[in-house]
């Protein structure tokens, strides 16, 4: 670590982190990014609901709710735990939501996640899609109202680039590493508790004129700032610095 040119970090918070370790290394931040044609045109929610329709073994649909989608490992960090306990919360309020959980579950984690959301009273209103990808990962982006990051602890989540990206109104956590979203008002960051999240929930819930506000500015921050080409730019002129023996490099 001492010997190296730059140490690339994908956050801010990131780079606060190995202060301690009192290296001389410049330090860069570089983060995660997406492409942007991805986003450009999602394909069609319809896609999603064929796939996923009816809700359990009811006649109803999930194309009558208003959906909250979490995306990302079935993992204790991910903060599922409390994401039960605030969908409980908010669910009796709002009956008419449901929560779209898809990830893979690589540890045998997802029987304890649904404990979870059945000691909070609302199993009957989660999906358990598991793993998506490709275009029905877009479609259920495209269908989905709210994205949600409950998580405890990330790198860069990629996940809420994708959410970030597809317009929707996202509600994070400060464990997401991402303050920078806060700062451009285009997500809600919140403290890592059940509490702060039903809150947020609510609020996107009771306002959704702004949360699609909200959710514009998200897509115009990340397409503006956080698309490969962009990161890929950044990190040529760093390298061009490191071969031309630049000893200091643009710490932004």
């Amino acid at each position: 670590l001492e010997c190296a040119n730059a140490l690339q970090m994908l956050a801010t918070t990131e780079a606060e982190q190995i202060k301690p370790l009192n290296l001389k290394t410049p330090t860069i931040i570089v983060p995660n990014g997406i492409h942007r044609e991805d986003f450009e045109e999602l394909p069609n929610a319809e896609l999603f609901y064929q796939q996923f329709s009816h809700i359990g073994d009811t006649e109803d649909t999930l194309r009558d709710r208003i959906l909250i989608l979490f995306l990302g490992r079935i993992d204790p960090k991910k903060g599922l735990d409390i994401l039960a306990e605030a969908f409980g919360k908010i669910h009796s309020q709002f009956p008419e939501t449901h929560l779209i959980i898809s990830g893979p579950d690589n540890i045998g984690f997802l029987p304890t996640a649904k404990q979870y959301f059945a000691a909070a009273g609302c199993l009957d209103a989660v999906t358990f899609t598991g793993m998506l990808t490709g275009k029905i990962k877009y479609a259920a982006l495209a269908a989905a109202s709210i994205y949600v990051a409950p998580s405890y602890s990330e790198g860069f989540s990629m996940s809420v680039l994708e959410g970030m990206a597809a317009g929707l109104p996202c509600i994070i956590t400060t464990g997401c590493n991402f303050p920078e979203s806060a700062e451009a008002e285009a997500a809600q960051v919140v403290e890592i508790n059940a509490e702060a999240i039903a809150t947020a929930l609510t609020h996107c819930l009771e306002n959704p004129e702004q949360a699609k506000m909200m959710g514009d500015r998200a897509r115009q921050f990340i397409l503006e700032n956080y698309t490969w080409d962009k990161i890929a730019a950044r990190l040529a002129t760093i390298y061009r610095e490191i071969i031309d023996d630049h000893k200091k490099l643009n710490l932004k």
